[in-house]
């Protein structure tokens, strides 16, 4: 989760981080994040295609790895600033860069692809609900596959109304 656990509105992201268009639209969530503080929040869902993309899976592990330390959202902004890098860096660089407090056991997690289990229950589910590609944002069950920020800031804005309503 990205952002407050108590949010009102949440918009269910699934996103693979060696997708450029991801990358693309991470700098429009944390517009929509800052604009809407305390009412939005984003729950991050793998959905990594590894045909395009050979370590897209090992890099939702390790995000995973870094969440166990409280460090998620920090690692997942590093993959996407330095994307090109992916597969090229060892992960424990990246834990670096996103602060990770305790290096070996983040090593020893992604070593065992302890988190395995979690991208392939996020994968399931982007399958259940035939998701063809990424990015993919849902807000209050609407899917929204690769929006604009037009787009996207309307769906929000009704989310966040419908939400104060309630």
């Amino acid at each position: 989760m990205i952002g407050p656990l108590d949010a009102p509105v949440k918009l269910v992201e699934f996103s693979d981080f060696q997708c450029p268009y991801c990358a693309q639209l991470k700098p429009r969530l944390r517009d929509i994040l800052a604009r809407h503080r305390g009412r939005v929040a984003i729950l991050y869902r793998h959905f990594p295609l590894q045909r395009l993309h050979p370590y897209a899976f090992s890099a939702a592990n390790a995000s995973e790895c870094a969440a166990v330390q409280g460090r998620f959202q920090e690692f997942h902004d590093v993959l996407y600033e330095d994307q090109a890098a992916i597969g090229h860096r060892p992960w424990r660089d990246f834990a670096l860069s996103a602060s990770v407090p305790d290096l070996s056991r983040f090593e020893r997690c992604v070593a065992d692809t302890a988190f395995a289990f979690r991208v392939r229950a996020d994968e399931g589910l982007a399958r259940s609900i035939n998701l063809g590609g990424t990015p993919t944002i849902i807000v209050d069950g609407l899917e929204l596959g690769g929006p604009t920020l037009a787009e996207l800031e309307k769906q929000v804005e009704d989310a966040v109304r419908r939400a104060r309503r309630r």
